[in-house]
């Protein structure tokens, strides 16, 4: 069975949640940060499973880029 598909407008979006992958890793930290950026999503996070011990940053955007806060 297929899930619904949910679509909510950029506006009401507060976080965006990525996990990646070597493959990924550029789209994502570039391409897809900057598209949330452009949407004026106001955090971006990230989560790294392929490092010996997982890693999430949170970045926040300031002046239309993200910012590394935790």
């Amino acid at each position: 069975m297929l899930a619904a598909v949910v679509t909510v407008p950029a506006a009401e979006v507060l976080l965006i949640g990525e996990v990646f992958f070597r493959s990924t890793k550029v789209n994502e930290l570039v391409l897809k940060s900057q598209v949330c950026a452009e949407a004026g999503i106001s955090y971006y996070l990230i989560i790294d499973p392929a490092r010996a011990i997982s890693m999430a940053t949170l970045f926040e955007l300031e002046e239309g880029a993200y910012v590394a806060i935790a």
